[in-house]
């Protein structure tokens, strides 16, 4: 026998949200296959079955928030006793693995009020049949008649008003909700301050196309924005941070997660140490591998977990900036948009340019502007002379 536990994706993460069960109760799996999806403040990721066997029992349903370390399922290997797997259930509290989504029902008190509402508002006797077939609420419809009677003419309105609404309509549910949740969270919690600073591409596109005609190598932007980041958060070490309490706790490792868009949901797969990988082909390789393998929902564990900074780029879908909300966690995030050209003013001639647009999110309770203003200017210099980084 053996548990699926609740991983512990990232420094700050204390829980995750089940998403999807791929397998139900009774049912075969083998080790590696994917069993189930999580979600931790923005991010999806698949947990992977720790052996093989039979899904003998799922512990936490979909959308239940559960502890980091906590069992979500119990696979029976081979020779497996079930009464001693149900002995192993009972001592394993499920009491903190509590429904995310709870349904209240009206209480009899709110109910009979609702009741007492609906009698005291003023209605003719066709107005209201006219609302009770179409399902309109008239608690929602001011009327115009006598003393604020509602009249035919008023439901009518009513009635164009609903028609004039309908469209398609999707739930807002599954990875999608969670994402709105956390989404959500963020806004609440963080007081979130965007600046947006322009900058010169020319050494970035130079960079990129000497590797490739010497050494044919397809060098990401990605891999320059990441080394760029990195070296940039050396010499700010507060953006590598997160909350604790009373507590900002600084970072030792600087590891840089670029938010990367698949079929399945969002996925960030971490660079450890970027700050430390001075190789740009070894980095540049290790850039494209993660997102291919992100793309393929491939990634372990390791892969996507502790991640301390991250990098959302829209260039490649022609977004030129956009305020980038930061995962709770962490203390800024850094949105790049595409690199187009445009006429610039050098030395008192206008030149034509390749510009690009970086956005960087801070976290104001940690960060004041100067300091954010110092830290994208200094991410700017190390992208315009990326040339004596390599």
């Amino acid at each position: 026998m053996k548990t699926v536990i609740m991983p512990k994706l990232d420094l700050a993460m204390d829980s995750g949200t089940i998403v999807e069960w791929f397998k139900k109760e009774g049912e075969n799996v083998q080790e590696g296959e994917r069993v189930v999806s999580i979600m931790t403040q923005k991010v999806t990721y698949e947990i992977n079955a720790p052996t093989s066997g039979v899904l003998y029992k799922i512990l936490a349903p979909v959308n239940a928030e559960v502890p980091v370390g906590k069992p979500i399922a119990v696979i029976m290997e081979p020779g497996d006793n079930a009464a001693d797997i149900e002995r192993y259930i009972k001592e394993v509290t499920v009491e903190e693995v509590v429904p995310k989504i709870v349904t209240k029902e009206p209480t009899v008190e709110a109910r009979e009020e609702a009741k007492k509402e609906i009698l005291r508002i003023k209605i003719s006797p066709i107005a209201k049949k006219l609302a009770e077939e179409h399902g309109i609420d008239i608690t929602k419809i001011k009327g115009t008649g006598p003393e604020g009677r509602i009249t035919k003419e008023d439901v009518l309105n009513a009635i164009k008003e609903l028609e004039a609404r309908k469209g398609k309509v999707t739930p807002l549910a599954g990875v999608r909700k969670i994402i709105a949740e956390r989404m959500t969270l963020s806004h609440k919690t963080i007081p979130p301050v965007t600046y947006s600073m322009e900058l010169d591409a020319t050494q970035m596109i130079a960079v990129r196309n000497i590797l490739k005609e010497k050494e044919n190598i397809d060098l990401s932007y990605n891999t320059l924005l990441i080394m760029a980041v990195a070296k940039a958060i050396r010499d700010f070490p507060i953006f590598n941070a997160t909350i604790e309490e009373e507590n900002i706790r600084i970072l030792d490792e600087i590891n840089i997660g670029l938010a990367v868009a698949t079929d399945y949901g969002l996925v960030v797969p971490i660079i450890h140490n970027a700050d430390k990988r001075e190789n740009i082909r070894e980095l540049n390789a290790t850039v494209k591998d993660l997102i291919e393998r992100a793309r393929q929902n491939k990634l372990t564990i390791d892969e996507v977990s502790n991640g301390t900074f991250i990098i959302t780029n829209l260039g490649m879908f022609g977004v030129d900036m956009f305020t980038p909300i930061i995962f709770p966690g962490q203390v800024a995030i850094l949105g790049v948009g595409r690199i187009v050209e445009k006429p610039v003013a050098v030395s008192g001639q206008v030149m034509i340019k390749p510009m690009l647009t970086l956005s960087l999110t801070a976290d104001h309770r940690v960060i004041d502007g100067a300091l954010a203003a110092k830290f994208l200017r200094k991410i700017k210099e190390n992208l315009e002379n990326i040339h004596l980084m390599i």
